[in-house]
């Protein structure tokens, strides 16, 4: 009877240590818990920076070339992160999955945040 009783105690002290576990992972800033994806963005937007720089604009959304040129990374037909001209400003955004929300930056904002 005592043997079960600390199995119970063992098994109920590990679920509540992996609960709490879960729970402040989830509530940790993105800047930690997407470090590595934060970081290709940010080399991402020098060199998108530096293109305008030199050309005095945004490349296009859908220029493969001058985008390779420029050293963004590629994912099969498309940039990593997304990259998306909107008029004077663009999006990178890593897309994951069919659904959202995306870790997204917006040249706009100058900010990293979850989005559809």
């Amino acid at each position: 009877m005592k043997a079960k009783k600390t199995v119970f105690i063992v098994i109920g002290g590990l679920l509540a240590v992996t609960i709490a576990g879960f729970i402040m992972w989830r509530n940790l800033p993105i800047e930690i818990t997407r470090y590595r994806d934060i970081q290709t963005g940010n080399d991402a937007i020098e060199k998108i920076e530096g293109y305008k720089t030199t050309h005095g604009g945004y490349p296009e959304t859908g220029d493969w070339e001058i985008l390779r040129k420029i050293g963004l990374k590629f994912r099969g037909e498309t940039t990593w992160p997304d990259y998306r001209r909107i008029r004077d400003s663009y999006v990178l955004r890593f897309l994951e999955g069919f659904d959202g929300p995306y870790l997204t930056y917006s040249s706009e904002e100058k900010k990293w945040k979850f989005s559809n």
